[in-house]
């Protein structure tokens, strides 16, 4: 199944949140019920824009579309999220370990910001 939203005929401008659900009930299938921060397993999981938060991108409900897929989200327990949510690097890092650095800058670089907020490493 595929995580990319333009590939369901059903995501459009009020499935926003129903596409996010869609991604982490996905991310908990591939990944198990386990933290992607800690390794621990998980009795509650919220899931985490590590990469590029929703506070980088401007407004609009195409760019949570764009940051809400794999190599930017992360599962977490409730605890990590408050005490670790911002720690960019450490998401970049798991990401290039799951996915691959190159992908995942070819990802980063085809986001369409104006002037990128920050670069990858």
């Amino acid at each position: 199944m595929s995580l990319d939203p333009r590939d369901h005929d059903w995501v459009n401008n009020d499935s926003i949140f129903s596409w996010r659900q869609y991604l982490k009930s996905e991310l908990v299938r591939q990944r198990g019920n386990r933290s992607d921060y800690s390794g621990k397993p998980l009795s509650e999981i919220e899931m985490h824009e590590g990469i590029v938060t929703r506070a980088v991108v401007p407004k609009g409900i195409w760019w949570h579309y764009f940051i809400f897929h794999p190599y930017n989200c992360f599962l977490v327990s409730p605890e990590e999220h408050k005490q670790y949510g911002h720690v960019r690097e450490w998401a970049i890092q798991s990401a290039y370990s799951r996915y691959g650095r190159d992908t995942v800058i070819m990802w980063f670089e085809s986001l369409p910001f104006k002037v990128k907020p920050f670069r990858l490493l």
